[in-house]
């Protein structure tokens, strides 16, 4: 055998048996640590589930009758009335109009109607609905946007929320505040790259299609906001080095997403009493430009510290992960046009953050508009 072909096979030889060492610790691994690794690597979404079956533990354990020690008329009035509603067949978008939607009534109303409609099962599952949202919102969010980070940082990130935040300002965690950003997590998510086929194009227009709707049927507010996130994920990934293969990809994703929004459409209006009967969606419009949810609440003086801490923590971390990224030159155009693009979405929702005014003035408490469900011809009042 010549003297080259011997050290080919030598080296052959060499770099298989490498290759058999390198594999053979993995496969050899006992059942138990290749678990651990596998929670350890689901540790946010674990944490997640034990944080809801607290909540589910904590309220449904409890006896009829309760006792409540504060009712709350001023939110609880409307709660309360969606349900009965629902009870009654009286659905919002079709029979009324509101600031949520048909959907939010369904899954609102969906467990109190299902264990006996009475004050009791209200509240029990009034706050098992809310935080149960919150935790589950949070955690798909956390799981786009930090997919990429150790499991530990999405835990953290998960528990700052949802046990520092939440007590200091919990009315910011409402579903129709949370949706829009977890729909906006999957825009980022789900944005086709410049060379993507057709075949990976459609599909992402129809998921995108359908959160939109998911949000139209929650709430105006959280509707207008899913489609603003998806305009801004669109246009700032154009935003650097644009050509116009990817001007291309975009231009056909969007065309898409609105072909495929279109019977969604058709399909409320078929619902809402006629294919061609547009009042749901109109209603909803008028609802965003005239009326939003706008309260001038204030923060109590005793959060203001751990309001504080959160935001400072987040700052330095965000701040601590950019400089790493700027020394380290790895800050790709696709990471560049996603920063730009939560910070669009970030100023573009203060305006709903910070309470938008209503008739050039914040809505007072004891605004009569907010105690009122106007239905065809007919309203209905709470207070």
């Amino acid at each position: 055998m010549p003297m080259g072909q011997q050290f080919e096979e030598i080296e052959r030889e060499k770099n298989a048996t490498t290759t058999t060492a390198t594999l053979q610790p993995a496969n050899s691994l006992p059942v138990s640590k290749r678990l651990l690794a596998g929670f350890l690597g689901c540790a946010d979404l674990f944490t997640a589930l034990l944080l809801m079956a607290f909540v589910a533990k904590y309220f449904l354990s409890q006896h009829l009758p309760l006792i409540i020690r504060e009712i709350d008329f001023f939110d609880n009035s409307w709660e309360l009335d969606l349900v009965s509603k629902a009870r009654q067949g009286i659905w919002l978008g079709r029979d009324a109009t509101f600031t949520y939607g048909p959907l939010f009534q369904w899954l609102f109303s969906w467990a109190p109607l299902r264990h006996g409609m009475s004050l009791g099962s209200f509240y029990l599952y009034l706050w098992v609905f809310q935080y149960w949202t919150i935790i589950l919102i949070l955690y798909g969010t956390g799981a786009l946007l930090l997919r990429r980070q150790p499991s530990w940082v999405r835990v953290f990130y998960l528990l700052l929320l949802v046990i520092f935040w939440i007590p200091v300002y919990w009315v910011l965690f409402d579903i129709k505040l949370l949706l829009p950003l977890f729909f906006f997590a999957v825009f980022l998510r789900m944005l086709p790259d410049s060379n993507a086929r057709f075949s990976s194009l459609w599909w992402r227009a129809a998921v995108a299609a359908m959160l939109i709707a998911a949000g139209c049927l929650t709430s105006g507010d959280a509707g207008g906001y899913s489609i603003a996130g998806f305009v801004v994920v669109a246009g700032c990934s154009l935003l650097y080095k644009p050509t116009w293969v990817k001007m291309a990809a975009i231009a056909k994703y969007s065309v898409l997403t609105a072909a495929f929004f279109i019977p969604w459409i058709l399909g409320v209006n078929w619902a809402a009493g006629g294919i061609l009967n547009f009042h749901f969606w109109r209603d909803s419009s008028e609802m965003v430009t005239h009326y939003r949810w706008a309260q001038a609440v204030r923060m109590l003086p005793e959060m203001a510290p751990i309001f504080w801490l959160g935001v400072t923590l987040c700052l330095l971390i965000f701040a601590g992960q950019g400089i790493v990224f700027w020394k380290t030159g790895a800050i790709t155009m696709r990471t560049r046009a996603t920063w730009l693009a939560m910070l669009s979405f970030g100023l573009l929702s203060h305006r709903l953050l910070r309470k938008v005014p209503c008739c050039h003035r914040h809505v007072p408490l004891d605004c009569p508009c907010q105690r009122i469900i106007v239905g065809r011809g007919r309203s209905w009042g709470f207070a």
